[in-house]
């Protein structure tokens, strides 16, 4: 079951300002090619700075659950980024 979207996309003004900053860019088109539930949870997290526990009560997703997408997510977005594992970003 797909979760509901709970943070907005930014605006289109603030889109097009980030288009235009090749790494920010890069690092949106990554994030886009995750899987919804990853995206969503790793937007509740960067964006919206909530906790793991903090999301799983939001979307009523289970802990473990909150902690694999946002684990899987981050892993999919490094070799994405063709960063190293264990670099630090």
């Amino acid at each position: 079951q797909p979760l509901p979207e709970l943070l907005p996309l930014p605006a289109e003004g603030v889109h097009a300002r980030i288009e235009q900053q090749p790494d920010v860019a890069r690092a949106a088109r990554a994030l886009g090619g995750l899987r919804p539930e990853q995206q969503r949870v790793l937007r509740l997290s960067v964006y919206g700075g909530l906790s793991h526990s903090e999301i799983s009560e939001r979307t009523g997703l289970p802990l473990g659950t909150v902690k694999t997408h946002v684990r899987r997510g981050l892993i999919q977005l490094r070799q994405a980024l063709g960063l190293a594992q264990g670099s630090a970003a």
